[in-house]
């Protein structure tokens, strides 16, 4: 392995065991395996440039921001960290955003921010089996493949942005929310689609229409496509 690499895995490695300590018996593997799954993927200069204090901040807020979100319901805010007020500044504006795991949502949030002329400097979008409370607190975290946590697939987000001034935080809140309900009505209509898509496929088998057969099957593969 790289020596970059395995000082980055090294640094995530003590990051978990920092979170998971502060949360205690109770949180403590949840926040942990979410520390690995925050910034293990993430690229070795984003997690070896900033300071453990930054770092550890955070995946604090992140985690802290998710402990409470109705199933179905997109949770998004916007600010700028400091020292004084959050223990870690890390120099840019941060949009943190829990939701749903569906397909297109990076990209959707993404091309938003780039329509509003804002920069996306970073994004760590971690996706976790969740288990929440009937009051929609969070109860368990866990990697999607641990069948042993039984919960819903999240998506966390944190992205770190510039060129943003605090005139404009709701103007940019109100875009994002706009934009994943329009995610949201996406993906539930394209899942509907495509059952519909393999309906009209096997009613073509079971009754083929009175056309050539090369013509059949031409509509058969741009279907199945």
């Amino acid at each position: 392995m790289d020596p970059r690499e395995q000082e980055k895995a090294a640094r995530v490695e003590a990051l978990a065991a920092r979170l998971a300590e502060e949360m205690g018996e109770g949180g403590a593997t949840g926040a942990a395996v979410f520390v690995r799954e925050l910034y293990g993927h993430a690229a070795v200069a984003d997690v070896l440039g900033p300071g453990d204090e930054d770092l550890l901040g955070a995946a604090r807020a992140l985690w802290q921001f998710a402990a409470e979100r109705q199933p179905g319901e997109p949770k998004l805010r916007i600010y700028q960290p400091t020292r004084a007020g959050h223990g870690w500044d890390g120099g840019n504006v941060v949009i943190e955003c829990i939701n749903d795991d569906m397909a297109f949502i990076v990209d959707s949030v993404t091309q938003a921010l780039k329509g509003l002329d804002v920069d996306t400097l970073l994004v760590l979008h971690p996706i976790l089996s969740v288990e929440r409370d009937e009051q929609a607190r969070l109860q368990r975290v866990g990697l999607v493949s641990d069948e042993a946590v039984g919960g819903r697939s999240e998506s966390w987000m944190h992205l770190q942005v510039r060129r943003l001034t605090r005139q404009r935080f709701g103007e940019v809140q109100a875009r994002l929310e706009a934009v994943l309900g329009d995610v949201r009505a996406a993906v539930d209509d394209w899942k509907a689609m495509r059952r519909r898509v393999r309906d009209q496929i096997r009613e073509f088998d079971r009754d083929p229409p009175r056309v050539p057969k090369r013509e059949i099957r031409e509509v058969g593969a741009f279907l199945e496509w």
